[in-house]
């Protein structure tokens, strides 16, 4: 077995709870194209998927036949509007402090560029990170193993060099398909 040298982590859900803030930005995007849905139907659908997963079946929820992509495109300007009340994981950030010293870290979220940088913008949490990998920076999102195989890659590592935090079901199975050693955060959010 491999000397560990890497934690990678995972954002939405195991370092942030994002769940509120993406759910409103996405209900008021559906909103702007003339659909209409709750809140909490989008929260519950949307855990842990990359838009191309739910946003789908969202819009035939709200009752609308456009792209997705034009409601993602409009979400993405609306979600930094709904950061100011950012829920932080405080005991996995106190971790990453403690053994950045001694390992390296990265970010592997499905999140999009855009939407990371509005969570640092009110966070300040990518100061950790030996690296960032986003949404935007691979071609499948998780489960696919494409995110993790890119950090290990730019950190100069293997996966059994890796240790990975997750929260979700497809966020495990990204960290499983690409071979390293798994923890799943179970963490409650208010």
């Amino acid at each position: 077995m491999a000397q560990l040298s890497a934690l990678l982590f995972d954002l939405d859900g195991t370092l942030v709870n994002t769940e509120w803030p993406n759910a409103l930005a996405y209900t008021e995007a559906i909103r702007a194209f003339g659909g209409e849905i709750d809140p909490t139907i989008v929260r519950t659908q949307a855990v842990g998927l990359h838009w191309t997963q739910f946003l789908p079946k969202l819009l035939v929820i709200a009752g609308l036949e456009i792209d997705p992509q034009l409601v993602a495109n409009r979400k993405r300007e609306l979600y930094a509007n709904y950061l100011n009340n950012l829920e932080l994981n405080y005991a996995l950030l106190d971790l990453i402090k403690v053994l950045r010293e001694h390992v390296k870290i990265g970010l592997v979220t499905t999140a999009s560029r855009q939407a990371v940088e509005a969570i640092d913008k009110v966070s300040g949490l990518f100061t950790l990170f030996n690296c960032v990998i986003t949404g935007d920076d691979v071609a499948k999102a998780k489960p696919a193993p494409e995110a993790y195989q890119l950090a290990a890659s730019k950190l100069g590592l293997s996966p059994s060099e890796c240790l990975i935090f997750e929260d979700s079901s497809s966020g495990v199975a990204s960290a499983e398909a690409f071979g390293a050693q798994t923890l799943k955060v179970l963490f409650a959010w208010k």
